[in-house]
């Protein structure tokens, strides 16, 4: 019999998001403060009918997100790096992972997470 592991939440879900709070929160950053946040994805190439990245960044751009593609190195997948103005605290942001993690995966593409710039609040102690 094999031991229970552990596994990680699936990236961008609200457990993924809190991780990565969490990890803010030990520089000082309760994620509150708006920032530029960078939400990564690419093409599925496991997923035959993957939908072409001009439907894709339409859906992106309907959304007013900015997006920047990043040609994939060594023959690899192409990337889009997504961005937008927000902060990273509130269960508003977890919806917007959420709608990334599944709307991506209906149109055949991964979404790859985010990561913004660790920016300590007033709160923070000072040095």
């Amino acid at each position: 019999m094999t031991p229970d592991v552990d596994q990680a939440p699936p990236i961008g879900s609200p457990a993924s998001n809190a991780l990565v709070r969490e990890n803010l929160a030990r520089h000082g950053d309760d994620g509150s403060v708006e920032r530029e946040v960078e939400h990564f994805c690419y093409a599925d190439p496991g997923y035959d009918q993957s939908e072409p990245i001009e439907i894709l960044l339409a859906v992106l751009e309907e959304k007013d997100f900015v997006v920047n593609k990043i040609a994939g190195e060594d023959g690899g997948p192409d990337w889009l790096r997504v961005v937008q103005h927000r902060e990273v605290a509130s269960v508003g942001f977890d919806l917007v992972t959420e709608w990334f993690l599944f709307r991506l995966h209906n149109l055949g593409w991964v979404y790859d997470g985010w990561s913004c710039s660790v920016l300590p609040g007033p709160s923070a102690e000072k040095e």
